[in-house]
């Protein structure tokens, strides 16, 4: 043609390959053939020199982005995504195919506010770190994340859109709050304690000094006629006296060292041997509803703990309804996982018998929740109840080797659910093997 461009490699005198840039125009001769041209040449290896640089730090920074196992996100100036490195992939789910030029998928509806309170901290120049929130992954978990973000500008310094360096923290909050939970746990060990051996310090005391209260009361009411204020006053004192003796039982149950005698029994039916004695406690306004999923299994359990843990939750549920209404107990089964385990006490995955106690009334508050298996911690009256069922309770379950949660709202009411480990058939027959040869 008449007009070309070529860049090419030419030797100078000084031996030194040298870059060229040549633009030139062909010049027609006296025969009209194209013979001769004029034009310009640019040495141009100063910007090839240049140009391989930038390609190599180009190509030496994606490496980096795609090799980082932290996710990077670039956006531009509209929040559209611009950049999306493996590692976002692999945090969030969605392909760099997915997300390029659209907004980012990963904020929740209900943090969009905070992601624009982030974008416009960024767009006034300023530099984030560290700051923790939650995303959505692709199939909608939740995730715990923490993100660094720097702000890009143009060559007139204008911003232009930012840089966001994210770490994905799930695995790091689950352990956290694991190690809260068993740090909790350690503390309700050391109240449990601290109460074992209160109780155990002052039972001895108290049964010497009740002995003689409730003799005297007994013989005043006896030696005084039914009706008079005298044997009415008596008869206070020994129900007081009585209460008191109560209490000291229970202290003694709480602070009790040696090991509840187990056996392997069927679940449904030590349920079904307590139930009578759990009615007889209650008064007529209150309607027991039982409900059994059978055959549940087997279990190895102590039965006069199993009846205490009942004889706590169903007198609860019956103070909670202020004696009146109707209160579901219910036997199942259930496999609990990994996910579900928290809070559980000693629960492990697994089949477990469910039992579970329902009521009708008032229910708990949400500050209150946390404080309900804390010995001698109580929302009743003074007189009217000691704090020390649901600790007892917790204290049996957790030794079983397994765990108790609750449900309640305010004014809907409450329920309990205790797990036990179900025991395998082969379990279950060795323990009867070594029952049989120890009777023998």
């Amino acid at each position: 043609g008449e007009h070309y461009e070529a860049v090419y490699r030419t030797i100078p005198e000084e031996g030194v390959v040298r870059w060229v840039r040549e633009i030139g125009e062909r010049i027609p001769g006296p025969d009209g053939s194209l013979s001769l041209s004029i034009g310009t040449l640019q040495d141009i290896t100063e910007d090839k020199r240049l140009q391989n640089e930038l390609r190599e730090a180009k190509e030496m920074l994606q490496s980096q982005l795609d090799s980082s196992p932290l996710g990077i996100i670039t956006i531009d100036a509209g929040s559209r995504v611009v950049a999306w490195n493996p590692a976002a992939e692999k945090i969030f789910g969605w392909s760099a195919e997915e997300v390029i030029g659209k907004p980012s998928p990963q904020i929740p509806p209900e943090r969009e506010h905070e992601r624009k309170e982030l974008h416009d901290m960024v767009a006034r120049g300023e530099s984030v770190r560290g700051i923790e929130t939650v995303r959505r992954h692709k199939d909608g978990r939740e995730l715990h994340i923490s993100i660094s973000a720097a702000p890009l500008t143009s060559d007139a310094g204008a911003y232009s859109g930012a840089i966001y360096v994210i770490a994905d923290i799930t695995e790091r909050k689950r352990l956290e709050a694991e190690v809260q939970k068993q740090e909790a746990l350690a503390l309700h060990a050391q109240k449990l304690e601290a109460v074992a051996t209160l109780a155990s310090g002052i039972a001895h005391d108290f049964n010497n000094m009740l002995l003689p209260i409730m003799i005297a009361a007994e013989n005043l009411m006896e030696s005084l006629p039914p009706d008079t204020p005298g044997h009415q006053e008596a008869e206070q004192i020994l129900t007081t006296a009585e209460r008191v003796a109560e209490l000291v039982r229970r202290l003694l149950d709480f602070s009790r060292a040696e090991q509840p005698i187990r056996r392997r029994t069927d679940i449904c039916t030590a349920v079904a041997h307590a139930i009578p004695l759990v009615k007889a406690t209650l008064p007529s306004s209150v309607e027991l509803e039982i409900a059994y999923d059978e055959p549940c299994g087997e279990v190895e359990i102590d039965t006069g703990q199993l009846l205490q843990v009942l004889l706590n939750l169903v007198g609860n549920a019956a103070d909670a309804q202020n004696h009146r209404g109707r209160i579901r107990v219910a036997l199942d089964t259930v496999d609990l996982e990994e996910a579900t385990l928290p809070g559980l006490g000693t629960a492990q995955p697994g089949r477990h018998a469910r039992l579970s106690v329902t009521d009708q009334g008032c229910g708990i508050a949400p500050d209150v929740l946390p404080q309900i298996f804390v010995p001698f911690y109580t929302t009743k009256e003074v007189g009217k109840g000691t704090g020390l069922g649901l600790a007892v309770s917790h204290g049996i379950v957790v030794s079983h080797g397994g765990g108790i949660d609750v449900e309640s709202e305010e004014g809907c009411g409450t329920t309990f659910k205790v797990y036990f480990p179900l025991l395998e058939r082969a379990e279950s027959a060795d323990l009867g093997r070594q029952a049989e040869t120890n009777a023998a």
